[in-house]
Parts: structure tokens; sequence; C-alpha cells
């Protein structure tokens, strides 16, 4: 099924190149943790022809957007099992991308996301996408939930 596969895929990744989390795994634009690729060559790494200079980094939501497709498979099969040893790591890997992404404004004392692609592809360097920052925060209490 389409949840499993997305999860031995990424095993795959990880095992093709012999590392926890290869270093450009989806062109994770030095952060920490998994971005995944907005379009993937075998290896994990980004493939998509970038418009003005390197936007399909910025197409970040696309690594949510699986823990969310995870999510949803778990909260269907309640397969504890698969998520804690196929699932989780991917999710936990997620999450610490987004936990090394996002930023403090300490004006405002919230964590922000900026200049980024929300699902509306054209509109380039956004800042607080409203999705983006939803499916985040979404990711991050799901991976509390699955940690657990």
């Amino acid at each position: 099924n389409y949840y499993y596969n997305v999860c031995q895929y990424w095993r795959k990744v990880k095992k093709h190149d012999e590392k926890e989390i290869p270093e450009d795994f989806g062109g994770n634009c030095n952060y920490e943790g998994a971005m995944i690729a907005w379009e993937s060559g075998f290896t994990g790494t980004e493939v998509c022809p970038c418009i003005d200079g390197s936007t399909c980094l910025y197409e970040q939501h696309i690594s949510s957007d699986v823990v969310f497709a995870i999510e949803q498979y778990y909260r269907l099969t309640q397969d504890v099992d698969w998520l804690k040893t196929k699932a989780f790591p991917l999710v936990y890997q997620i999450a610490k991308f987004w936990e090394s992404r996002v930023y403090l404004n300490e004006t405002t004392n919230q964590y922000e996301i900026n200049q980024i692609i929300p699902p509306d592809e054209y509109a380039l360097g956004v800042n607080n996408s409203v999705y983006t920052n939803i499916i985040t925060k979404m990711t991050m209490e799901f991976a509390i939930e699955s940690a657990k």
C-alpha cells in the first residue's frame, strides 16, 4: 500500500547512502533532519528543475504532507508496530527538520516559517503560509504523540 511504500522508499534511500540520513537528503538546505524532495531521484536528492535559482528547495510543505499521510494511515489501521518500526524514524527526522527550520520571533514570541513556497506554486518567498504553518504544527504534534 502507498503509506507503507513511502516509508520503505525512505528506508531504501537511507540504506543506499549507508548513513543515518544522507547529508543532501531531499536537498535539506543545511537544516537538520530530513526534508522530502519535491521531485525525488532514486537517492532521495532533489531533481526538480529549479526556477529562479533554487525555488524547488522551498517547496518544503511536502515533508509535512508525507507525515500527514503517515498519520492518516496509522489512524485508519492502528498498526502500532508499523508506526514504531517503519514510520516513526521518518516522522522524527521530518520533525527535526522543522525544529531547525522555524525561528522564534522575539517580538511576537511566536515561531515563524519564512521564505517558502506554499501549495500555490506561483507564490514565491511567502512568510508564514497558513497551510505550511498548520501542517507543520500537525507534524510536530504527531511526532510527539508517536514518540510515546
